[in-house]
């Protein structure tokens, strides 16, 4: 799969990277229904965002490591960005903002092809990466 060039329209903020045109068609039903789900989650205030990601970390937290699983990377900087969120009370600078939108690129084309013991644990993490992002959007 290949990333096509971030978009840099102004902000650090609006440069996450898109999928590229036939990944977009792969995965378009999918998008889809995460999107749907992403509108539903925007309704969330900051208090009730932040108990619903604190409860997703400690789950996560408790979770073992999936057999295979080889985006160790990308599951270490998702989880430093959403610790630093939650300790920060729902604040997160630009840096690890741009980290955590690569981290959601990359979730979004990894769970289709991911074993099926994976996904739970990557959509679990694709969920924070969500939430978080949608509550620091500029």
């Amino acid at each position: 799969m290949s990333l096509s060039p971030p978009i840099a329209i102004g902000s650090v903020r609006e440069s996450r990277y898109c999928l590229a045109r036939n990944d977009r068609e792969r995965v378009g039903s999918r998008l889809e229904g995460m999107r749907r789900r992403a509108r539903r989650r925007k309704s969330l205030d900051l208090t009730e965002r932040l108990a619903v990601v604190t409860t997703l970390f400690e789950a996560h937290r408790k979770a073992p490591f999936p057999a295979g699983f080889d985006l160790a990377m990308l599951d270490a900087d998702l989880a430093g960005c959403v610790s630093t969120w939650l300790v920060q009370q729902g604040r997160l600078d630009d840096r690890r903002w741009n980290i955590l939108a690569e981290c959601e690129q990359d979730l979004i084309r990894a769970i289709p092809e991911s074993a099926a013991d994976s996904r739970v644990y990557c959509q679990r993490l694709l969920d924070m990466a969500i939430l978080v992002l949608e509550a620091d959007s500029p």
